[in-house]
């Protein structure tokens, strides 16, 4: 009679926009001499390319300070704020090597990948369509166009982005994943699949590919095999804590708690402070009727994230399934202060009232969820009921 939500997250792509990093971390600097803003500057990008952002800071405010006018030291350094997780020196420094050189496409890619980190699209876009002015062969500056055409709800624009890196580049694995997630997103899982497969042919390796393909997987049904692509990613990388998430879910909706709670404890295992897995591994214990573990984990999903109106929702559904409705219906109260078109949480509310007798808030509650959700069989079937 109630229905408990559970929900997937998409995983894209996202496009490096700074150095790899690598464990070999160096510090000393006693054997370098250099002697001019070239060397220098190589020095930053190798220090970068370890993942010593600060010293590659360091030899890059050096170049700087020996040629206020060094255009791509302005650049590198900004990549290595981003990396450093500081965007606004990021943009700032992408501005100075801007304002010295109008002309360079990779700056304005480099500084939309920083404002799309902000969540800035429009701005993002902006400057990915002055590189492509500049350069209209910039692979990257499609690719990154795609993502934050994605991001801002405009699926259509960023799959045309995507297909445009790829004409460039035929065998971008990345531009393939992305498109994919797109198509995906579009409700086209046929164009997704292609996209898929092409990218694993391309790179075996490539664990998103995997990830996203176990998901078109998900949502045709074949939950054997989105486990399959599940567990070659874990085979590939024990430690993917979304291949654990992802394969829980997948046992779940097959009925094997007990595979998909061990699942969440290996995910809990890498990071303990998920508090999504907690949800997802309370809705297992729940479907199991092991209604105490189910409310600990709600309880310790609320705890790390006190906003999620999942959380409240499904421990909501625990105490009705318990016959405490009081405390269900608070549960679903607060769910819709937090989420206030939650019709789920109004389907639920309502028929904790009725268990009460209270049928007036009931056939109200009821009514707000088949207004969200008109074409919801079971919300105009209670309804119904109700009403009569």
């Amino acid at each position: 009679m109630i229905d408990k939500m559970t929900y997937l997250l998409l995983f894209i792509v996202i496009v490096a926009s700074g150095c790899t990093s690598s464990s070999g971390v160096v510090d000393n600097r006693s054997d370098l001499t250099p002697k001019d803003t070239d060397e220098l500057f190589q020095q930053g990008v190798v220090m970068a390319s370890r993942g010593n952002y600060d010293a590659a800071v360091t030899y890059f405010d050096e170049a700087i300070e020996i040629n206020p006018h060094f255009a791509q030291a302005y650049i590198n350094r900004g990549l290595t704020w981003a990396s450093k997780g500081d965007v606004e020196r990021a943009i700032a420094d992408y501005n100075k090597a801007l304002d010295i050189n109008p002309h360079i496409p990779e700056a304005y890619v480099n500084r939309g990948n920083a404002w799309a980190d902000k969540g800035e699209y429009p701005r993002a876009i902006d400057d990915y369509n002055t590189a492509i002015g500049i350069n209209p062969r910039l692979a990257i500056a499609y690719y990154s166009r795609g993502l934050s055409w994605y991001e801002n709800g405009e699926n259509e624009l960023a799959i045309a982005d995507y297909d445009k890196a790829l004409q460039i580049e035929c065998c971008d694995v990345k531009a393939l994943v992305n498109r994919g997630v797109a198509w995906m997103k579009k409700g086209d899982y046929d164009h997704a699949l292609v996209d898929f497969n092409r990218a694993i042919e391309i790179d075996s390796d490539l664990i998103e590919a995997y990830l996203n393909r176990g998901l078109l997987w998900m949502k045709k049904d074949q939950v054997l095999l989105a486990i399959k692509d599940y567990t070659t990613v874990l085979k590939m990388e024990p430690y993917t804590i979304k291949a654990y998430i992802y394969r829980g879910l997948a046992l779940s909706t097959m009925g094997n708690y007990d595979d998909a709670i061990a699942d969440y404890n290996s995910a809990l295992d890498i990071n303990s402070g998920y508090a999504l897995v907690y949800v997802y591994r309370g809705d297992a214990w729940a479907e199991k009727s092991n209604f105490g573990k189910a409310i600990a984990d709600y309880d310790k999903a609320l705890e790390l994230d006190p906003v999620d109106s999942i959380a409240y929702n499904n421990r909501g559904f625990t105490y009705f399934e318990m016959g405490d409705f009081d405390s269900a219906i608070s549960d679903f109260t607060q769910a819709l202060q937090i989420e206030q078109n939650f019709a789920e949480a109004y389907y639920n509310r309502g028929n904790a009232w009725a268990e009460k007798g209270v049928l007036y808030r009931a056939i109200e509650d009821i009514r707000m969820a088949l207004k969200l959700n008109p074409s919801n069989v079971d919300y105009r079937k209670r309804y119904e009921t109700l009403k009569d």
